[in-house]
This record gives structure tokens, sequence and C-alpha cells, in this order.
């Protein structure tokens, strides 16, 4: 599993596009569809995105925090970090 704080659980408002976190490339939701959060977490381009971060994948939108960490630098991925497995936490690194 890539773990993400954003990307497992945020909900990003910019512009009228609806996505997991500032980064994230994808235009995953319009505002004209929804700005409900509930419905919007259950969308299923969040839940897509979701899956394949579950399965070991980056999705497309994810390519800047890819790419750095490919580079061996700090993405904002690691800005939480996933403790016993079920909560994120602030990383002081």
């Amino acid at each position: 599993m890539i773990d993400c704080f954003y990307a497992l659980g945020g909900i990003n408002y910019k512009n009228g596009v609806i996505t997991t976190c500032p980064r994230q490339a994808n235009q995953l939701v319009f505002a004209h569809e929804t700005i409900l959060p509930s419905e919007i977490f259950n969308h299923d381009n969040f839940k897509d995105l979701r899956k394949m971060m579950y399965d070991n994948q980056w999705p497309s939108g994810c390519d800047t925090c890819e790419d750095m960490e490919r580079d061996g630098l700090k993405s904002m991925r690691k800005d939480f970090a996933l403790h016993n497995g079920w909560f994120f936490k602030k990383d002081s690194l």
C-alpha cells in the first residue's frame, strides 16, 4: 500500500475542482456535481484512486510525489506518517 494521508482521507476544494490534495493533478470531482464531503469521498473517482493506492500503484495525478520520491526527496505525502497501521501522525522529520 502507498500510504498517503491526503489520498486516503483528504478532500481539497480548488477553483471548482475537488481533489484529494493540493498536489493532485487529476480533476476527480467538479463542484457543480456536489460539494457534500460524503458524496465526494464516495465518488467513483475517489474510490478508484484509493484502490490504486491500496494496490501499491501510483495514480496518474500523484506524479509530483512519485517523481520526488524516486529522486530521493521528501514528498508532501511524507508530511504525515502512518502509525500502527491505522492512524496518521504529523511526521517530525
